[in-house]
């Protein structure tokens, strides 16, 4: 062999050791991600795990995002919050059973994400009521819910008086933004009080096993209409509340804006005493002991249209189900224009009228107009008219067993 040849042959030799070596190289593998065990926020002895200064610390927490950990902490025990803490942005908090969130006392909660790092608050195990909820009892301008996703909580009492929901609320400071809750064994979100909300906007709720919302009807102005949406709850509905059977429920000037699906309230009482509007298309569903009273110092401002007719009605679609409408006095804003009005006339209202009746005018009653509405199902008198002096125009009538309209 020349010295041509072995050169040649050197040069393949080594050729093929460098393939060899680089195909072993690339066939190692990388190093392994190291596993990031989520800190773990257990109860104490008394079963309470408090969040204070002392166990946080200071009067500060913080809960911080890992972006290496799929779950940042896992608590397991109902704590009180008793510092002023938030959660950073995409954050991921899981609960374990009957655990939760207590904001009291000087606590507050501020709970913040942002449109790419949802905050996401979900329990160890995926059933619906797994864990409890987040309950918000301490005021404070602090409390905030922003692109959070809150979901399978309800499962346990978060207050005396057997109530339970995902979110429950007794401040007048919590703001609820761009939040889902989401397979709540109950309520969705259970606002209580008549002057507790500061904000409500563009949330959704789904699949929870109880109302998506329950607010008082005080602070039914405080939801934004179709903003929001609701899907798969059961049952769908709004729950209006109502304060015991107080007559006293609508205080102060408001506008009630259309959700896209029926609001249902409380049996008891709405009593009217300051100016109020019902959007076009808004569906009012009464339960058996309903009775809706409109003061002579308020007003009742209903007006739809062709194609959004307003719709009240018993929740059942049984003649005479509910008491009715109940107006008295002079106010020029009240009007029913384009309102779908049925299965009242069950009761007499206060049971001193002359009549039960769909929708009852006392004595004295001026100018108010009733047109394009469709009258039906009453247990009594479609309308009570009384010696009011009211204008019908355009109005339908059917089934009212007593007469449509009855002096």
């Amino acid at each position: 062999m020349n010295i041509h040849s072995q050169s040649i042959s050197g040069q393949r030799i080594l050729c093929a050791l460098l393939i060899l070596f680089s195909t072993l190289v690339g066939c190692q593998e990388d190093p392994p991600t190291p596993v990031v065990d989520p800190p773990i926020y257990l109860c104490d002895s008394l079963g309470l795990g408090n969040l204070d200064a002392n166990r946080a610390g200071g009067s500060s927490f913080t809960f911080v995002n890992n972006p290496d950990a799929p779950v940042d902490y896992v608590i397991e025990c109902f704590p009180r919050i008793l510092v002023d803490a938030k959660v950073e942005p995409g954050t991921v908090i899981e609960f374990g059973n009957d655990a939760g969130f207590d904001i009291q006392r000087d606590g507050s909660f501020s709970v913040v994400g942002t449109v790419g790092d949802t905050i996401i608050f979900r329990g160890t195990n995926p059933a619906k009521g797994w864990w409890r909820g987040i309950a918000f009892n301490e005021d404070d301008i602090r409390n905030e819910l922003k692109y959070v996703v809150i979901d399978g909580p309800g499962g346990a009492k978060l207050l005396q008086g057997g109530l339970s929901a995902g979110v429950f609320n007794t401040t007048a400071s919590l703001k609820m933004q761009h939040t889902t809750i989401s397979n709540s064994l109950s309520d969705g979100f259970y606002n209580a009080g008549i002057g507790d909300l500061d904000l409500f906007a563009n949330n959704h709720f789904e699949g929870n096993e109880g109302f998506p919302v329950t607010i008082h009807a005080n602070e039914f102005h405080k939801l934004d209409g179709t903003g929001s949406t609701y899907l798969n709850n059961s049952p769908n509905q709004v729950r209006m509340a109502i304060s015991g059977g107080s007559v006293l429920t609508v205080t102060e000037p408001q506008t009630w804006k259309n959700p896209g699906i029926p609001v249902i309230m409380d049996e008891g009482v709405c009593g009217i005493i300051s100016d109020l509007i019902i959007e076009p298309g808004f569906t009012w569903y009464m339960q058996a002991d309903c009775h809706v009273s409109v003061d002579d110092k308020g007003s009742f401002h209903a007006v739809g249209t062709a194609e959004e007719p307003i719709v009240i009605r018993g929740s059942q679609a049984i003649q005479g189900f509910w008491t009715g409408i109940y107006l008295e006095g002079t106010n020029p804003l009240n009007e029913l224009t384009y309102v779908t009005l049925e299965h009242g006339g069950r009761d007499k209202p206060f049971g001193a009228a002359a009549k039960a009746a769909n929708l009852y005018l006392a004595n004295g009653v001026t100018g108010l107009s009733v047109s394009n509405c469709s009258i039906n199902e009453s247990g009594e008198c479609g309308i009570y008219k009384g010696s009011a002096i009211v204008s019908l125009n355009n109005n339908s009538y059917s089934n009212n067993a007593d007469g449509n309209v009855c002096e």
